[in-house]
């Protein structure tokens, strides 16, 4: 088990988009601090076609009662039809 904080960092290497854990619906932020998360289970990248609500949807699957928002490049909240391609773009 790892930190919030952790399993963010782990999303932005394999990823390449950084993002805030939530709680629940996402009203509020989850400390980066608590402890008792499992660490990411992808061992591979989403594919770029993927959009952003079926990302968020594969992540809540495997941290149920977490809702997780993905970061554009800007600080911006990427919005669910949004191409997690387009968001990896912002980075680069």
């Amino acid at each position: 088990m790892t930190t919030v904080r952790r399993v963010e960092n782990q999303i932005w290497k394999r990823e390449g988009f950084k993002v805030k854990i939530l709680h629940g619906r996402g009203y509020r932020d989850v400390r980066s601090d608590k402890h008792g998360m499992p660490s990411y289970p992808f061992q591979r990248r989403a594919k770029n076609d993927m959009r952003v609500g079926a990302w968020q949807k594969r992540f809540r699957m495997k941290y149920p009662g977490l809702s997780i928002e993905v970061i554009k490049s800007d600080r911006r909240r990427a919005d669910g039809p949004m191409n997690i391609g387009t968001v990896r773009d912002g980075y680069t």
